[in-house]
């Protein structure tokens, strides 16, 4: 029925029929989110420790992350591409704390596919909004298992004796399940199947 009406659309409003099939999709795609922590901001460190719940079988499952990067103007390219700035574990157990999935990196990896805006006339910094793929995995089974997350939000560098800073905040973990996987060589780093590692009694 879906379909057969963004045909019958696209005979109409051509543009408009194909923006509409972008973003179903997109949402199809988007999975279905099992998940959420809100950070509160000015706490220097990240520690999450929480469970959830897949329920479907043999499905992908993603951990993302939402985040506003503020830092000092102009120091972009020589300190947030480094991977020991704003570093982050992520481990996934199950329910018996069996480990299936431990992992480290830089949140600064994703500070190049944000859209930089430069802050309000006056104030000594600019600000961008980032979304990070952090890992996408196959669960053994469906049921519970936990998510520790660990990162650094606050940086400070020294350049020609004048500080600098870095600082992530608005800081949102997403857990989906029933995800399509994203595409591409760097997405792919981060795609783990977990299967092999079965739950007792499974």
């Amino acid at each position: 029925m879906y379909i057969g009406m963004l045909i019958f659309l696209s005979l109409l409003f051509p543009v408009a029929a194909v923006y509409s099939i972008f973003k179903y999709k997109q949402r199809m795609g988007a999975g279905k989110d099992i998940l959420i922590e809100v950070v509160p901001d000015k706490q220097g460190m990240i520690f999450i420790s929480e469970s959830f719940t897949v329920n479907s079988k043999n499905r992908w499952c993603r951990v993302r992350a939402t985040f506003k990067h503020i830092c000092t103007p102009g120091q972009k390219t020589r300190y947030c591409y480094d991977e020991n700035v704003h570093s982050y574990t992520i481990v996934i157990a199950d329910v018996k704390t069996k480990l299936l999935y431990k992992g480290k990196g830089s949140l600064a990896d994703h500070f190049g596919f944000s859209w930089q805006m430069k802050a309000p006339e006056g104030t000594a910094q600019t600000w961008s909004y980032c979304e990070a793929l952090l890992l996408e995995f196959i669960p053994p089974v469906p049921g519970t298992y936990t998510l520790e997350f660990t990162a650094r939000t606050q940086e400070q560098f020294k350049r020609t004796g004048e500080k600098e800073f870095s600082e992530l905040s608005d800081f949102h973990l997403f857990v989906s399940e029933s995800v399509k996987p994203k595409k591409g060589k760097a997405a792919a780093r981060h795609h783990i199947d977990m299967r092999g590692h079965c739950l007792p009694g499974k």
